[in-house]
């Protein structure tokens, strides 16, 4: 019962919010300049990770052929090894900045509905450019994808939300995942493939959304808020980015947080063992 309850109050909430974030909206899309340049932010929230952020996600940023842009890389808590690893590359384009890690859910599949939700936010106030574009810390990114996005933009001023295609690694090949094909009302496609207005950072990510009667991760439940709140979306079919499988799971999503949550309990079995 005590759940239930929970989830009716988070819907609820959700649903209040709505004429507020639909007078915000208002009120930034009145304050917006058309000349304004065109630059993505891209904060990567990131735990446990290092190396493969360091040798793989942050080269393939930056090796974008449009160039105006920052990659703002926010530690899910401290990490002293990361930040000396990032100050070392000695890249302008890259800040650090680390988060104080929030009580997560046990349940690992609610884990990883929510992870790393304070350490994006972080990211998204400290975000400089007009756009952000949100990457996790695993996924790889074309090179031409934030040119093809900025392009869209330029033609078109009044988009306030991008999104394209990307590759995700399902039955050991790749899939290609397209408008629609999440569990939402709307047709999106979602992270790793998306770019955002940074001025719509009041509809941020949320740390609860597990407990909503939908049970949905933290970034479609923010798709579905600002769908509420009547952002302007476009969907550009090209593919953008590819989300390979996480570590040696061989599987991307929750099916991995899963996986490699049941191989560190068997792990610690062992050891007390």
């Amino acid at each position: 019962m005590q759940g239930k309850w929970r989830s009716n109050f988070h819907d609820a909430r959700s649903r209040s919010n709505a004429p507020f974030d639909k007078l915000k909206l208002r009120r930034v899309r009145r304050a917006r300049s058309s000349s304004e340049p065109i630059g993505i932010s891209v904060p990567i929230a990131t735990y446990g990770r290092d190396d493969l952020l360091i040798e793989r996600t942050l080269p393939n940023l930056l090796n974008q052929t449009f160039q105006n842009f920052e990659l703002l890389v926010v530690h899910d808590g401290p990490s002293k090894n990361l930040r000396d690893r990032i100050l070392g590359m000695r890249d302008s384009r890259i800040s650090y900045y680390e988060v104080a890690r929030p009580r997560y859910p046990r349940d690992p599949v609610q884990r990883w509905m929510v992870a790393g939700y304070r350490a994006r936010n972080l990211g998204l106030l400290r975000a400089t450019k007009p756009w952000v574009y949100w990457i996790s810390d695993d996924d790889v990114v074309l090179s031409n994808a934030f040119e093809v996005l900025c392009q869209e933009i330029s033609t078109d001023r009044s988009i306030e939300l991008l999104y394209g295609d990307y590759l995700a690694w399902v039955g050991g090949r790749y899939i290609r995942k397209t408008e629609g094909e999440t569990n939402v009302a709307f047709p999106i496609t979602g992270i790793p493939a998306l770019a955002i207005r940074r001025d719509l950072s009041f509809i941020g990510w949320s740390g609860w959304s597990y407990r909503k009667s939908w049970n949905r991760p933290s970034d479609l439940d923010m798709l579905v808020r600002l769908h509420a709140a009547g952002v302007r979306m476009r969907y550009l079919p090209r593919i953008l980015a590819a989300s390979p499988p996480v570590g040696n799971t061989g599987l991307t999503g929750s099916a991995a947080h899963l996986t490699m949550a049941r191989y560190q309990a068997q792990r610690r079995e062992c050891n007390e063992f």
